[in-house]
């Protein structure tokens, strides 16, 4: 499967962030393996909502899940960004298991590795990072589908 998208938000005066996004994932049994690559443009230096501008930058990924048995699936991604204006990046790397319960329940846990560059990272969805620094995070829970 290959995804290719772009993106353009316009602030009220006219200047825009640019976002350019293409994917690719290829399933080989129980292995599917996953390319991502995205390019934010934003010369103009349009700010966020948030206190930090979006920086221009590129970012690669590249993950990887197999699926053990029809209950359990293991899964690991790293994450690399580079900050156009800068010598500085920052990386993730998440490894994750999901545990079907039932149809509609499972367990799963996700374990981060962070390193932050100028811009901070966060390790796991609503914890903040730290610019400069390496965290460490671990989630663990169960998930229903309603």
């Amino acid at each position: 499967m290959l995804t290719l998208v772009g993106q353009k938000d316009q602030d009220g005066s006219g200047r825009a962030v640019r976002w350019a996004f293409a994917t690719a994932a290829y399933k080989i049994g129980n292995l599917k393996l996953a390319l991502g690559l995205d390019k934010v443009d934003n010369t103009p230096a349009v700010v966020s909502a948030t206190p930090v501008p979006y920086r221009d930058s590129k970012l690669t990924t590249l993950g990887a899940s197999y699926q053990i048995s029809p209950l359990l699936n293991l899964g690991v991604q790293t994450f690399h960004v580079k900050y156009t204006a800068t010598a500085s990046s920052s990386a993730q790397t998440l490894f994750n298991a999901h545990y079907l319960l039932s149809k509609r329940t499972a367990l799963y846990s996700t374990a981060t590795v962070t390193r932050s560059g100028v811009v901070a990272i966060s390790p796991l969805l609503g914890v903040p990072g730290t610019a400069n620094t390496t965290a460490r995070a671990l989630a663990v829970g169960m998930q229903h589908r309603f």
